[in-house]
């Protein structure tokens, strides 16, 4: 058992007043990785570490941040007794634990005196704490700053590289986009014209009418019924999905159809349906258009990289330097792409580094629509993304409007897309499938 002047707040106190909170608190013991408290949980029960160290971590997008490692003497739950809110925090033993624990019935037994002796402590413990959370949070600024400097001397390094002579000249003998899939995104783009108005305009092409029904009836959707009207067509598949059999078409005549450029293009398609699909869930649908298509060309610089490589394979240590992103841009800016979706591909890694509020305002909704899309997909396709960053909740916000957890927009996004499913590529299908079954 602790001796006194080990616990500040039993300081003061007298023998017998030691023996009535030792009576009342409970003994407990953890091994080694046991979890003691876990955040979210709404248990109150106020431990007092007797002998051994605790782990305090944080849940932030996903990934467990250790906060703080808590040795004999210390106290853990106090923040959920003193404002009956949820746990902050998940406490872990370290090694062999013992603790005394007071539960929110025994803790009431306590004298009143020696109950407002304790809370007394443990609210100045909350205090001494906050302060040295918002000493972390103010390093935690200091360091973005010097982050986000960092990250644009990369890109100026890189971009240097994408703008020499040499890269200029393999990219232009890369294949432009048709120029039906240029101008529909420039429609997407233009707050003037009404997804009735882009619409009407692909039915009124009859390059693009044929297109679309070949495309669309083609056994890669492998839809049990042809459709043989561009107007059943719309109805049927839904304007979205046109404008990303529209465009996906015109991005596949870029790149050669081998193994690696296919699991791009498949990647890009799903994250494009979810940017779509998570638009209008959220109540975003004037982002749906645009959405969707930064969604299916996100990865184009991934594309071009591979491509690169392929065709200059003794160039590769040297195009290995190019940052995907800055030259996906650049090679959309060439093709005469409007800069509203050149530029949120070009900017899309510093939603994984940098909190919303460093990125342009104008910028800001495509951006986060498309971090939160690409994070729903790597889900999706059966693990976590590639570094997602430790910001995704707060994009999450900017788009939602309000605090919210990815979780919960993954299940919504799941149920939209299997609304529609019917529609999509065998192999979308049965992503989403898997999907519907986990959830």
């Amino acid at each position: 058992m602790l001796s006194k002047d080990k616990i500040p707040a039993f300081a003061g106190l007298g023998q017998k007043e030691l023996g009535v909170i030792y009576n009342i608190a409970e003994q407990r013991r953890f091994a080694p990785g046991d979890i003691i408290l876990k955040e979210g949980d709404k248990d109150k029960t106020l431990f007092l570490i007797v002998d051994g160290q605790v782990a305090i971590y944080k849940n932030i997008s996903g990934v467990n941040v250790p906060l703080d490692t808590l040795g004999a003497g210390y106290w853990v739950g106090e923040v959920a007794m003193l404002r009956d809110a949820p746990r902050m925090a998940t406490a872990v033993a370290v090694n062999q634990t013992q603790l005394l624990a007071f539960t929110p019935q025994g803790f009431a037994t306590l004298p009143e005196k020696l109950q407002i002796h304790i809370q007394k402590y443990l609210l100045a413990l909350a205090g001494h704490r906050l302060d040295g959370l918002l000493e972390k949070i103010s390093d935690g600024a200091g360091k973005i700053g010097r982050l986000g400097k960092f990250v644009n001397r990369a890109e100026e390094q890189s971009g240097a590289c994408t703008n020499s002579e040499l890269i200029q000249n393999i990219v232009k003998k890369i294949p432009k986009l048709p120029r039906y899939a240029t101008e529909l995104a420039s429609k997407l783009v233009d707050d003037k014209m009404s997804m009735v108005e882009i619409a009407e305009s692909i039915k009124a092409d009859p390059s693009l009418t044929s297109l679309l029904l070949k495309s669309v009836n083609s056994p890669y959707y492998g839809l049990r019924e042809k459709v043989a009207d561009i107007h059943r067509a719309f109805i049927f598949l839904g304007t979205n999905q046109v404008f990303q059999i529209v465009m996906d078409s015109g991005i596949k005549g870029t790149m050669p159809p081998t193994g690696e450029f296919i699991g791009l293009q498949r990647h890009s398609y799903l994250v494009s349906l979810a940017a779509a699909e998570l638009a209008t869930a959220i109540g975003r649908k004037e982002l749906a258009g645009i959405g969707g298509t930064i969604g299916l060309l996100h990865d184009i610089g991934k594309s071009v990289t591979l491509l690169m490589k392929r065709q200059n394979p003794q160039l590769a240590p040297f195009i290995g330097l190019l940052h995907p992103a800055l030259l996906g841009e650049h090679l959309l800016s060439t093709w005469e792409l409007p800069p509203a979706i050149c530029r949120p591909i070009g900017m899309q890694e510093h939603a994984r580094y940098l909190p919303p509020e460093k990125l342009p305002d104008d910028m800001r909704p495509q951006i986060a629509l498309l971090h939160v899309a690409h994070a729903c997909a790597g889900r999706l396709e059966g693990g976590e993304e590639e570094a997602p960053g430790v910001w995704l909740e707060e994009y999450l916000a900017v788009l939602a409007g309000k605090p919210v957890m990815l979780d919960n927009i993954l299940k919504r996004l799941v149920h939209a897309l299997a609304k529609n499913k019917k529609l999509y590529p065998k192999d979308i299908r049965d992503l989403i499938e898997k999907a519907e079954i986990a959830h």
